[in-house]
């Protein structure tokens, strides 16, 4: 209670604060999520499971499965952020995500245990989506490109840093020591979320409540081209990254000596990755703002996409974290153009459901990913999901050039600057 009060006395506006404190409990949820999740495999061997195939079936599986659980549960999130307020909807994230954290971490004894408890965590979490439609709603209009930048950055932060730690965490003490500081991480953020954010939230009506249900947010998001172009792109951004991401580890570890130097370079190479999206989303963010965010989001995705095909034929992790790096940087920028565009285009009452619907198809892709991936790497090869992941990207980039061509108009007017520069305003 004293950190809050503390807190109140920073001479800040009301969104400020909120905005600043998100920031930073989505930097500590991203390394609470960071640490344990990349590593997921190694926890399968640890279970028992040493087969090949078996562990790249598992690791297929857990990475699917439980994002279709939270495709299904997001869009009922956001209607309910709507309805009852964003606030909410962050703490019950956090707090279904760090308290499976803990369960696993003490009660996880066999993969298809493993599999269950990632999806109920799956289903209850979803702390960024939660995030980004609390800032979209809190932060005034001239500043929400500011303001969802920053949500972006801090992810990839959280990202960069949690996967560094993870990686010595695992290798020197087991991953059940790596879930169970995952789950008290974000525990504790939770509760200083409940202490320090405010957020001011008028309840619909019931009138409201029907005119801005899920079907009708549904329709408003197919009706208009630069909603349906913004939330296809992410979806085949997320999609095309799964493809590699579960299978990383596996990769890693036929390039190196033992499974501990696997979590450690593993580790590295990820957090790598994050820290290069960290700096760029900044940076590609204010050149969109210059250049016109249309020729950024091409590109990143045609960049991304080139950068995948070299690395199906690395021989040493230093190589592949280079190659990451790079991608990362190319990257960057994706999602919080995207999400700054579909903020400006939502109609008011309904910025949680098209997040949530959004949301939803990105968990959708990302489980079917890892599915594609798994049938690569056992019908193929480990190094094949990086050409099939650049083919992928170079598929998002087309689309991206075709949907858009036909509304760079919508695109320059959601790119006008404010007056006021929103970094230069803190």
């Amino acid at each position: 209670m004293a950190l809050a009060g503390f807190w109140r006395k920073v001479h800040l506006e009301p969104w400020q604060r909120t905005l600043y404190t998100v920031v930073a409990s989505q930097i500590a949820v991203l390394i609470g999520f960071g640490i344990a999740t990349p590593f997921l495999p190694f926890f399968i061997q640890e279970l028992g499971v040493t087969n090949f195939k078996d562990v790249a079936f598992w690791t297929g599986f857990i990475n699917s499965v439980p994002p279709l659980a939270q495709a299904a549960a997001a869009p009922v999130w956001g209607m309910l952020a709507d309805r009852y307020g964003r606030k909410p909807m962050l703490i019950r994230s956090l707090l279904g995500g760090g308290a499976m954290f803990l369960v696993i971490a003490f009660f996880a004894r066999t993969v298809p245990q493993l599999a269950i408890m990632r999806t109920v965590q799956m289903m209850l979490a979803g702390s960024q989506t939660a995030a980004t439609i609390l800032i979209a709603a809190a932060v005034p209009s001239e500043q929400r490109g500011f303001g969802l930048g920053l949500v972006q950055m801090a992810a990839f932060i959280g990202q960069s840093v949690g996967p560094m730690i993870g990686g010595g965490i695992g290798a020197a003490f087991g991953y059940r020591t790596a879930f169970l500081v995952s789950g008290i991480l974000i525990l504790v953020t939770c509760l200083l979320v409940v202490l320090l954010v405010q957020e001011e939230f008028h309840a619909p009506s019931r009138k409201e409540r029907k005119a801005n249900s899920f079907k009708a947010s549904f329709g408003v998001a197919l009706s208009q081209p630069v909603l349906l172009s913004m939330i296809t792109l992410l979806l085949f951004n997320n999609f095309s990254n799964s493809i590699t991401r579960p299978m990383l580890p596996l990769f890693v570890q036929t390039i190196t000596p033992t499974v501990a130097a696997a979590s450690a370079a593993t580790g590295l190479i990820v957090g790598a990755n994050a820290v290069a999206n960290a700096g760029s989303a900044v940076i590609l963010g204010k050149l969109g703002d210059r250049l016109g965010r249309r020729k950024v989001l091409i590109g990143c995705v045609l960049t991304a996409s080139l950068l995948h095909f070299p690395q199906m034929f690395v021989t040493h992790p230093m190589q592949l974290l280079v190659l990451r790096f790079l991608v990362g940087l190319a990257a960057g920028g994706l999602m919080p153009v995207a999400n700054a565009i579909i903020a400006d285009q939502a109609p008011e009452g309904q910025q949680g459901a098209i997040f949530g619907l959004s949301a939803s198809l990105n968990a959708f892709g990302r489980a079917l990913g890892p599915m594609l991936g798994t049938v690569i790497a056992t019908g193929w090869s480990l190094g094949g999901v990086f050409v099939a992941t650049g083919a992928m990207l170079g598929v998002v980039a087309i689309l991206v050039i075709l949907t858009t061509r036909r509304v760079q108009g919508a695109l320059r007017r959601a790119e006008v600057p404010s007056h006021t520069n929103g970094a230069d305003s803190q």
